[in-house]
């Protein structure tokens, strides 16, 4: 594995291919930053990369080799940009994880058995408006057609291995975080995200609390109270949203008792 690649790891600017097996067997690469300079993605570039659980190809790439991603089992969802005119044999194969792939244009000239191996249920989806696609099937696969633009909640679904019309008020995997909560907040719902929603910080003299706040279409909101009945946003001070797109809540420490509380909607 190139470096001993482990976590995340950006593509240099500046690359046009990423080569024969170049990632192969990489197994704690989580997620890989392609750049928009990269046009092909050869054989074997990422196959049994286990860990990969995300990946984004740029409107760049034009093909992707075959075995590029066979074995990637972490993958949930793959978006395949309008620009990507050939896929070769087996490029997704033994991606038992991978639930929907979701192509931006047209469907692709060359194409050969990509998706095979794949998770129980595993959907194609197309814009109704692009060429080359079939409805219920496509080459052997389900498919759905849908209706471009689609809206944000939607595309965060899919990039997320889950349909695009599930609702946001489930918790799928039961740790108390719904679907909205980690759509509002930038969190990845394939983990267990208990212990990773913003928690109050007690200071010297105030009580704060940091949040992503950039989601489309998402009402945040920071309420505070003394008795954890009464809530208000009453003498709740708010940042600008920083580099991060986040953004922080705060009120003074001016009595005994003081709370603070997270509202999406």
């Amino acid at each position: 594995c190139p470096g001993g690649r482990t976590g995340g790891y950006s593509i240099p600017a500046g690359v046009t291919s990423i080569g024969n097996g170049a990632f192969s067997g990489c197994t704690g690469l989580a997620s890989v930053t392609i750049p928009a300079s990269v046009t092909s993605i050869d054989y074997g570039a990422f196959s049994d990369c286990t860990g990969l659980a995300s990946v984004t190809l740029p409107a760049s790439v034009t093909s992707i080799g075959g075995y590029a991603f066979s074995g990637c089992t972490g993958l949930t969802s793959v978006t395949i940009p309008a620009s990507v005119t050939s896929i070769d044999d087996y490029a997704f194969y033994g991606c038992t994880g991978l639930k929907s792939a979701v192509f931006q244009g047209n469907a692709p000239g060359g194409f050969g058995i990509m998706f095979d191996n794949t998770a129980l249920r595993f959907t194609v989806y197309y814009f109704m408006n692009n060429t080359g696609f079939s409805s219920p099937t496509w080459r052997g696969y389900p498919t759905i057609g849908l209706t471009a633009p689609l809206p944000p909640t939607a595309s965060w679904l899919l990039a997320h291995g889950l349909p695009y019309n599930t609702s946001l008020q489930q918790d799928p995997d039961g740790d108390g975080v719904s679907l909205l909560m980690a759509y509002a907040l930038n969190l990845d719902p394939r983990q267990n995200l208990k212990g990773l929603l913003p928690a109050p910080v007690l200071g010297n003299d105030s009580l704060s609390i940091r949040y992503y706040a950039a989601t489309p279409g998402i009402t945040y909101r920071v309420e505070t109270s003394r008795d954890l009945s009464q809530w208000t946003t009453t003498g709740v001070t708010l940042s600008a949203l920083d580099a991060e797109n986040q953004r922080t809540a705060s009120v003074p420490r001016d009595s005994a008792g003081r709370f603070l509380r997270l509202v999406v909607q």
